[in-house]
């Protein structure tokens, strides 16, 4: 059915904040996890940290190998029917993954764990509550795979450039509430519990998202289309072509490598925070810790992003590559403030935890935004299933585990791992600031594209 503009935007938006519940639900509760599926367990001894992250990076490993598929698919089909394939499909996976618990008791049970020798294989503690869990994990990021690529660009799709700033920004405001609902609800709710209550919501937005038609105009799909012009179809090639030429755009492959370095530290520091406040420096309870960080997390986010998208507004037209240029001065204000996190005694910590934050959530809508424009409509889903392939492939699929492989080897724990990674926020701040120049020439090339396509 034909549906108004604004219900898009709520639906992608509420299908978004489920999407960061369910990915920050597992941060909350990995000390309980680990307690239960992990500790205690002889072949995992001195590895708890490295396969705790190990749980996060395989959700961002299928999340990332999926959703360039699904960015390709998302230009032969209906994209709302995929996201609301996706989005029943990461719901009840996530729902799967509180049995985990139930699983592992079957396989300490189980004859295949006794005569494994009480469980002292790596592979047969690799078939219990954690290796359910893991794969559990791997289904939730291919349902948010087929998400992903397809919700920003049905969103640019309806519309126009000059609105797309705070559509965007209003889109991504979801990263901090949902994460911030994530922590709170893991804590308060506890392990499993937390993971069953998403599935219900979870299922409902599928329906309603099932129920919307593809806005998508057919003179700007790939295929089937008369009315695209002969100069536009001299650059429409396949999948690979469609992503090199993404590749050759300057501001967008600086954009996508800033993005990937901001990516590697937010990511991780996300998934460990809670452990970092709670056991290594003791700092609150399980409940209240996530509490903390939930409510930091929320209002920093909140008017980080919106800051991020009015500033980067307000500049176009005054500053040069604008959007690039907040997205440096967000990474410029969480370097220091992240590192000062590991040295600042609790309570006062929490201060730069909500500048850290605050820093590192600023960029959120400028960069999208960008990542949008300068991108004709067409390959918009290509663009971002591709950025999301890049930025969780070499960022934060790879950085929790990395911080608990530092953490399991180093003295200092999470604090020597959070101080490790500090230094990519910086890179990340710079290599935006060096995408300035070339921002507002590549937008004017895609407007241009997009004209030739429609006229």
């Amino acid at each position: 059915m034909k549906s108004a503009p604004m219900v898009f935007l709520v639906v992608m938006l509420g299908l978004n904040l489920l999407n960061y519940i369910d990915r920050y639900i597992l941060s909350s509760n990995l000390p309980a996890i680990g307690r239960e599926l992990i500790e205690g367990r002889p072949a995992f001894t001195g590895w708890e940290d490295s396969l705790k992250g190990v749980l996060a990076s395989a959700f961002m490993l299928s999340f990332m190998l999926s959703a360039p598929v699904f960015g390709w698919l998302s230009s032969r089909m209906s994209r709302t029917r995929l996201i609301a394939i996706g989005a029943a499909t990461w719901s009840i996976a996530c729902g799967l993954g509180g049995f985990s618990g139930q699983v592992e008791a079957f396989s300490r049970e189980s004859a295949l764990a006794w005569t494994a020798g009480q469980e002292s294989g790596f592979l047969p503690g690799m078939l219990g509550g954690f290796g359910f869990l893991l794969l559990t994990r791997c289904l939730v990021g291919v349902g948010e795979g087929a998400y992903g690529p397809s919700a920003p660009a049905i969103l640019s799709d309806l519309f126009e450039e000059k609105q797309r700033g705070w559509v965007i920004g209003c889109f991504y405001i979801a990263i901090p509430v949902g994460g911030a609902l994530g922590y709170i609800l893991g804590g308060h709710l506890g392990w499993p519990d937390s993971f069953f209550w998403v599935v219900p919501p979870g299922l409902l937005l599928a329906v309603w998202c099932w129920m919307l038609a593809d806005p998508a105009s057919e003179n700007l799909r790939k295929k089937g289309s008369e009315s695209i012009s002969p100069k536009v179809n001299q650059v429409t090639g396949g999948l690979l072509a469609d992503y090199w030429r993404l590749l050759k755009c300057r501001t967008y492959l600086l954009n996508v490598i800033a993005y990937t370095a901001c990516t590697f530290v937010v990511g991780g520091i996300a998934v460990w925070l809670p452990t970092y406040v709670i056991e290594d420096r003791q700092a609150a309870t399980s409940e209240t810790g996530n509490q903390w960080i939930g409510g930091i997390t929320v209002v920093g986010g909140l008017l980080a992003t919106a800051c991020g998208t009015w500033l980067a507004e307000w500049l176009t037209g005054k500053v040069r590559g604008a959007h690039m240029v907040v997205c440096g001065l967000g990474m410029l204000i969480g370097f220091p403030a992240l590192i000062a996190v590991t040295y600042v005694p609790f309570p006062s910590a929490w201060w730069f935890v909500f500048l850290a934050i605050f820093g590192f959530f600023l960029c959120t809508g400028p960069s999208n935004t960008v990542l949008l424009n300068v991108c004709p409509a067409r390959l918009r889903a290509p663009a971002m299933a591709l950025c999301i392939l890049l930025i969780h492939a070499l960022g934060d699929t790879i950085s929790p585990t990395i911080i608990g492989l530092i953490s399991d080897r180093s003295a200092g724990g999470l604090g020597t791992a959070f101080k490790a990674i500090s230094f990519l926020a910086l890179l990340s701040g710079l290599v935006w600031l060096a995408a300035a120049p070339t921002l507002d020439g590549d937008v004017a090339r895609a407007r241009e594209e997009d004209h030739l396509a429609i006229g």
